[in-house]
């Protein structure tokens, strides 16, 4: 592995917003979890086919499930943000580049936490309707957009950023 320089980064208004939206995100995906909870059935769906509908049961305990994922990934990634010499880069890390590329990783883990919770949440608000029989089955296509948006998005905007600013 090369030798990377470690920097102290320092943190910028859109850092300090995207980590207050993260936090946010992951904590009413625990609050929603927890309210709804109690107007599911014993039995709630929990893997839905590619045409939207169940095809997959379990108690309704798994639905904690949904929150334990994200709160474990978000853990994790807000450790690996201290850590930014440890991450894969597209370009080799120099002195010179270091502290943008950083940043930008970084921020990047920021925007994911987030994006995370909220494809999370998502998934989790539709299952509580289709388990609660508010709806019979998934708005699949919506629902496959949306989560492709959330964590495609963040990627490909931060690469792009990434390669343009050499």
């Amino acid at each position: 592995m090369e030798d990377r320089p470690e920097i102290k980064l320092k943190i910028q208004p859109v850092d300090i917003v995207l980590e207050v939206l993260g936090w946010t995100a992951l904590i009413t995906l625990w609050a929603y979890i927890i309210i709804s909870y109690q107007s599911l059935p014993d039995v709630v769906a929990t893997h839905f086919g590619s045409g939207g509908e169940p095809d997959g049961y379990g108690s309704k305990e798994t639905t904690f499930l949904s929150a334990i994922i994200p709160t474990v990934l978000f853990i994790f990634m807000t450790f690996m943000q201290g850590r930014p010499h440890w991450f894969n880069y597209t370009e080799t890390i120099t002195g010179e580049n270091a502290e943008r590329q950083y940043c930008a990783g970084v921020r990047l883990m920021r925007a994911l936490k987030m994006s995370i919770c909220l494809v999370f949440l998502i998934i989790e608000y539709s299952s509580v309707r289709v388990s609660t029989a508010e709806t019979g089955e998934f708005d699949f296509v919506w629902m496959f957009l949306g989560i492709m948006l959330l964590i495609k998005l963040p990627l490909f905007y931060f690469l792009i950023k990434s390669s343009k600013s050499k």
